[in-house]
């Protein structure tokens, strides 16, 4: 049965046009779901301004050292490795950290094995670093670690922050952690896993052009062929046909 054979009945038609309307509908509503996914109900409170003034951080421009002072803060950092880093001689590391580093901890106290310093087993001598950025009284530096020979380790990078009280004060390290890592991961958190993968609502315009397509044509198919009909009913109207010239 061909296209214009299946439109040619009028129940035909109809029932035709309530599925195209019924899958319209459906096609509109699956849409608005699909670009407004948040219909949870919001608070009004949280869309208001406040009235309190906005609070705007202006950056601090870095400071150019001297040459000596960057090669202070190096050595320091150095042996904060040789010694917290490496879990050696931790009463000489209690001299190269800050108060803010040892966390109320005394000298005493930070000679065990659980300080607030995360550990690793590298060997200093292949160890790479870069300065990160340099103030009037502070440092930062990014220290690639190398594993020793046999130990089948990758490599590491560590941030390492230091300070010192004043011009003439010592660099202290006030900060060491992995980089591109939040501290409190660092300090034995876990990394937040997202086991959703939601579609973004952009990709469900292909499918729904498709589903459109396929819904439209057999529609406007039958309503061609519906108005041709009409048409040609108009201008040859039913009805008995005149007699043959010549008939009795």
């Amino acid at each position: 049965m061909s296209v214009r054979d299946f439109f040619s009945s009028p129940r035909r038609r109809r029932r035709a046009l309530k599925l195209g309307l019924l899958l319209s509908a459906g096609l509109a509503v699956a849409l608005l779901i699909a670009f407004d996914p948040n219909t949870a109900r919001q608070d009004k409170a949280a869309n208001r301004f406040s009235s309190t003034p906005a609070t705007v951080y202006k950056d601090v421009p870095q400071v150019r050292l001297a040459r000596a002072e960057y090669f202070k803060a190096r050595d320091v950092a150095v042996q904060f490795i040789q010694t917290a880093v490496e879990r050696k001689d931790l009463e000489r590391s209690c001299g190269l950290v800050t108060s803010h580093m040892m966390q109320g901890m005394t000298c005493h106290q930070w000679q065990t094995d659980d300080i607030p310093v995360v550990p690793d087993n590298a060997d200093e001598t292949l160890s790479k670093y870069v300065f990160d950025y340099s103030f009037k009284n502070s440092i930062g530096m990014k220290v690639g670690l190398f594993p020793r020979p046999g130990t089948h380790l990758p490599p590491s990078v560590f941030r390492v922050d230091l300070e010192r009280r004043g011009p003439h004060g010592r660099w202290l390290v006030d900060d060491w952690q992995p980089a591109g890592v939040s501290p409190s991961l660092a300090a034995g958190g876990s990394f937040p896993r997202d086991t959703t993968s939601p579609l973004a609502a952009t990709w469900l315009l292909v499918p729904a052009a498709i589903f459109a397509f396929l819904l439209l044509v057999p529609i406007a198919v039958g309503v061609r062929e519906w108005r041709r009909r009409r048409r040609a009913d108009k201008a040859y109207p039913s009805g008995p046909l005149p007699p043959l010239r010549g008939s009795r």
